[in-house]
Order: structure tokens, then C-alpha cells, then sequence
């Protein structure tokens, strides 16, 4: 006669056990055998490369208001930061701001030293040559952003 155990978490079936009433005389020891063991190195997707100029247009208001031309000049990249300049009407943003990826998604985060706070946050396509995203000003969203690498 056996009995069965099963152990529920969130209506999933985690663990079945069966165990006998009775004691069951051990197998012999069964002897170590050799096993074969390959380690392969993983590698991570390297972030696509912003570095160059953009060109693209911010809808903004939700598409409401004529969109706002937008450019970006990026002129380095590392692993968590990003050297460039943006004109935004009459005033020209230059300075580097903090990158953050996840996979072909990113946010980037500027601060002025004049206090003001801009924010991107969006995905780059599969080639490298377009991005879609959020952009912020002192942590509003101002509206939605369309912009291609210009070669």
C-alpha cells in the first residue's frame, strides 16, 4: 500500500511523492560513475549603438499640437551613459545623461546645470535606425517621440 503527497501553491502542482507505509530494504550502494561536464561561455547582446545624429519629431499633447522637430547628436556611448547635445527651440542641451538598458528598450535621464530634467524613454528597432519613446521635461510627459538615424 503506498501513499501519495501533494504539495499546492498557487494551484499548481508542485511536488508528488509517493512513500510506502512499510520500510523498504535498501538497494546495494550502486558504484560513482564518470560524467562528462562542458561549460560554454554566454555572451549578452551587446545595447544597440545610438552614437551619430537623429532626426525625427515629437507629437506633442497626445498628437493634439503640430509636432516639434527634434534632433540628437550623440557623440559617445558607453555601457551606462550618453555624451551628446539636443536642441529643443532656442535652447541647446549638451552634457552627458545615464543610460539604462533592457534589451532594445532604454531610458536615458539629463539633468542641466541649470536644473533642468529630460528624459527619454523608449526602444530602438532591430537595426539600430529608428527609436520610438516618452520624452519628459522635469517629469511630465511632453509626448511621443519618432526619430531615424540620418547617415
Amino acid at each position: 500500500m503506498t501513499r501519495c503527497l501533494i504539495e499546492n501553491l498557487e494551484s499548481r502542482r508542485l511536488m508528488d511523492a509517493t512513500m510506502p507505509l512499510e520500510p523498504v530494504a535498501q538497494d546495494p550502494a550502486v558504484p560513482a560513475t564518470e560524467a562528462d561536464f562542458h561549460t560554454h561561455a554566454v555572451t549578452r547582446a551587446s545595447a544597440p549603438s545610438l552614437v551619430g545624429p537623429w532626426q525625427g519629431s515629437i507629437a506633442v499633447g497626445g498628437g493634439y499640437v503640430p509636432g516639434v522637430s527634434f534632433r540628437l547628436q550623440v557623440a559617445k556611448q558607453t555601457r551606462t551613459t550618453l555624451t551628446g547635445t539636443m536642441p529643443i527651440g532656442e535652447q541647446t542641451y549638451k552634457g552627458t545623461g545615464t543610460l539604462r538598458w533592457s534589451g532594445r528598450n532604454f531610458t536615458l535621464r539629463y539633468s542641466s546645470r541649470g536644473g533642468v530634467s529630460l528624459a527619454l524613454q523608449g526602444t530602438v528597432n532591430a537595426n539600430g535606425k529608428s527609436m520610438y519613446a516618452t520624452p519628459s521635461a522635469m517629469g511630465k510627459v511632453i509626448g511621443h517621440l519618432n526619430a531615424t538615424k540620418v547617415a
